[in-house]
């Protein structure tokens, strides 16, 4: 089943539809069930995690929910989900959105939404300039937004 939310004014109910959206993960009866959540932001690089909009808003309801946040500053890398199935969702909340590494990211989204894991925007998306200096087109962030579902214009 797909979902798809395109633009959701209040931030209140963005959290509650994002909370929704990644209980709503496809997780099989047997087995263990995937408890973490991959939160990227793009915090200024010795900025702590609890400075981001994740900690603030997203953490608490998701442990509230048994669910785990680990935080990755995109400024610092982005991570791989490799061989992991402990990975529930990502959630990707810019404040900024950029000088960040665009084709990195396409390619976790890429990754995530092969495995069938649930990717949520909140914030900005990319834009202005990468962290190789090349620009940010409009075709560059449909390229990311559509694997998730979404196209702006």
């Amino acid at each position: 089943m797909i979902l798809r939310i395109t633009w959701v004014a209040d931030l209140d109910l963005r959290c509650a539809l994002l909370v929704l959206l990644l209980l709503w993960s496809g997780v099989s009866a047997a087995g263990e069930v995937p408890r973490v959540i991959l939160g990227l932001h793009d915090s200024p690089r010795t900025a702590a995690a609890e400075s981001s909009y994740l900690y603030d808003l997203a953490e608490m309801p998701l442990n509230h929910l048994g669910l785990k946040l680990e935080y990755y500053n995109l400024r610092l890398g982005v991570p791989a989900l490799g061989n992991r199935s402990d990975v529930r969702g990502l959630l990707i909340w810019l404040n900024d959105g950029r000088g960040l590494p665009l084709q990195r990211l396409t390619d976790l989204v890429r990754e995530a939404v092969r495995r069938g894991v649930p990717v949520v925007f909140i914030g900005n998306i990319p834009n202005g300039h990468d962290d190789r200096g090349k620009a940010v087109s409009l075709e560059d962030q449909n390229r990311l937004l559509e694997l998730a579902g979404v196209r702006t214009s």
